[in-house]
């Protein structure tokens, strides 16, 4: 079955309807993988607040691409082609420099008269960006003959291949060039033992998105791309961006104008003490009083409490922030309420309780939420509705994910199972000191 999409791009979030001409044909490959534990195609999960399948398309068709998706190799007849697995994730500037590298070294095969030596991977080198989150969901590792090791990604280039061969198995995997800045933040040693928080920063990112723990960072790794994607989309809100950073800041001064560079939706509230910098803003987005966002994604009618603190995060609609709150690093799913006073590196946790929630800790609490490659014994969202909200309160009110029991606030210990409550009860008085008897 194969599916023509429009070659005209949609409407972008903060501009009109951008006409391009197409010039390159791009396919999408349907997989048919369904993530754990939701069961849910994986074109559906949510990226930067919209669907990964969406977010695929967007990036190709800005490209200058004319997208189609597939279910069968064999329907990619065009040469030269963009070919993409449906649950890879990559940010516009990786696929703009990884077509750019391969059209390069395509040219040099062709004068050359190599054949078949024009067919390449999407690879990253083995650093940071990463190792930092789920390494072992990463692309398949390959040896470089400079003795180098890359992640190779299921992002092709082909440009004369075989369609009953799997494009893993003919194409040379080359490196994306980009620059990684690593960001680090002083944290106290209760929350990480080496006392420091430490995050890799580029504009390219790539992640397969196989497991419900590689939506962090698909949706972390891949914000400052987003921004400048979100920016350049926009081009009469930024090229009037600097008047409204002076309007915001009502100063000159340049940590006041910092504060103020941000792109915000219609009907958005922010406190004119409120520090926004480089963030992307829904429509009704309100901010308190003395918070503080970096670099942060919002999606529509999100809420952030007085004084709270959200960096490199993205929160989906109408999710809520407490006051003085500190959310770093996370992935909160719509109408999600955060009330943790410090949340870090945690991913679709939609509900926290007033607790401490935490990733990749040493020390661990009742409502610590942490990634893990166990496997469940039994599916606890299933299909239901709000399936992901009831896996998120689940999450951050029993046992991690990955032990052998999984409790739940108010389920019995195993021990304790099938055995009723008044034998629990009995049990739990004939354990309890009697007090001693008075004497006259």
């Amino acid at each position: 079955m194969t599916r023509h999409n429009r070659t005209t791009a949609a409407a972008p979030e903060f501009g009109g309807p951008i006409h391009r001409r197409q010039s390159m044909q791009a396919y999408i490959l349907e997989t048919g993988r369904r993530v754990s534990p939701f069961d849910e195609p994986v074109g559906e999960m949510p990226v930067h607040n919209r669907r990964l399948r969406d977010h695929q398309q967007s990036i190709l068709e800005d490209l200058g691409c004319q997208v189609e998706t597939i279910d069968d190799l064999r329907q990619a007849r065009r040469q030269p082609c963009l070919l993409v697995y449906d649950d890879v994730y990559f940010t516009y500037h990786a696929a703009q420099r990884f077509l750019a590298v391969a059209r390069r070294r395509n040219e040099a095969a062709r004068r050359e008269g190599r054949k078949g030596r024009g067919n390449f991977a999407a690879a990253l080198p083995v650093s940071p960006l990463t190792q930092r989150f789920v390494p072992s969901f990463q692309g398949r590792t390959v040896q470089q003959p400079d003795g180098t090791s890359v992640h190779a990604y299921d992002l092709y280039f082909l440009s004369d291949w075989d369609t009953a061969t799997p494009a893993g198995d003919q194409t040379e995997p080359i490196g994306i060039p980009h620059y990684v800045n690593v960001r680090r933040w002083r944290v106290n040693r209760h929350f990480d033992a080496s006392g420091s928080y430490s995050l890799p920063m580029s504009t390219v990112a790539l992640c397969p998105v196989q497991h419900w723990s590689s939506l962090l960072p698909a949706n972390i790794l891949g914000i400052p791309s987003f921004v400048l994607q979100s920016a350049k989309k926009a081009a009469y809100r930024t090229a009037t961006l600097p008047l409204r950073i002076v309007w915001r800041a009502g100063s000159l001064w340049p940590s006041r104008l910092r504060s103020k560079t941000y792109l915000a939706g219609p009907g958005c509230k922010v406190h004119p003490t409120a520090h926004v910098e480089w963030s992307v803003l829904g429509r009704g987005v309100r901010i308190g009083p003395n918070a503080v966002v970096r670099g942060a994604v919002l999606g529509d009618r999100v809420e952030i409490g007085p004084g709270a603190l959200v960096e490199l995060s993205t929160l989906g609609e109408k999710a809520t922030v407490n006051a003085n709150v500190t959310v770093r690093s996370c992935v909160v799913g719509e109408e999600g309420h955060i009330g943790a006073y410090f949340t870090q590196g945690a991913g679709r946790g939609d509900v926290s309780g007033q607790r401490h929630l935490r990733h990749q800790s040493p020390r661990q609490h009742q409502r610590q939420l942490r990634g893990s490659h166990g496997e469940l014994r039994r599916p606890l969202a299933g299909r239901l509705p709000g399936a992901r909200r009831a896996f998120g309160r689940r999450c951050t009110d029993g046992q991690r994910p990955g032990d052998a029991q999984w409790l739940h606030a108010g389920e019995a210990p195993p021990r304790d199972r099938g055995r009723s409550q008044p034998e629990l009860a009995r049990e739990r008085g004939a354990r309890r000191p009697r007090p001693a008897a008075k004497t006259a």
